[in-house]
């Protein structure tokens, strides 16, 4: 299941891709948000930026599938799913130099998440471009509520 996942994400990759650039050569600022998004378009230091949710407790996804989905019961092989896919994902992102956030706690997640975007790339000095990013890239996992 979880290579159905990956080949999913290398399927949309050029239309997600699309898209980036689209905004990138309009200078239109856009967040591009989903389970199939990769860090390949990222740059460090480039005009887009990543940062990827990765939840790991199994039992924390099957409890929001559950909190979200209350008619489908519990989603065990579900949530294992995801959470394979989801340790794939942050290994790419990684090894993009993109960074990679808990989703929890919730409450300061959005300014973590501005940080992580501000913050300069991985071994560099340079800070981040003052003000918003002209194109952000931002993918959240399945396990958020």
């Amino acid at each position: 299941m979880v290579e159905r996942q990956i080949a999913v994400a290398g399927a949309l990759a050029p239309a997600v891709e699309a898209v980036v650039a689209n905004h990138v050569d309009t200078g239109t600022p856009v967040i591009v948000e989903g389970d199939y998004v990769l860090p390949g378009l990222a740059r460090p230091g480039g005009l887009v930026r990543a940062v990827f949710l990765h939840e790991d407790d199994e039992a924390q996804v099957r409890a929001n599938y559950l909190r979200r989905e209350p008619e489908a019961g519990p989603q065990g092989p579900r949530a294992r799913v995801t959470v394979l896919y989801g340790r794939w994902l942050a290994a790419q992102a990684r090894a993009a130099g993109v960074p990679v956030l808990a989703p929890r706690p919730w409450a300061d997640l959005a300014d973590r998440v501005v940080e992580a975007v501000r913050a300069p790339a991985a071994g560099s000095s340079a800070p981040a471009p003052p003000g918003p990013p002209t194109t952000a890239h931002l993918a959240q996992g399945p396990a958020a509520p």
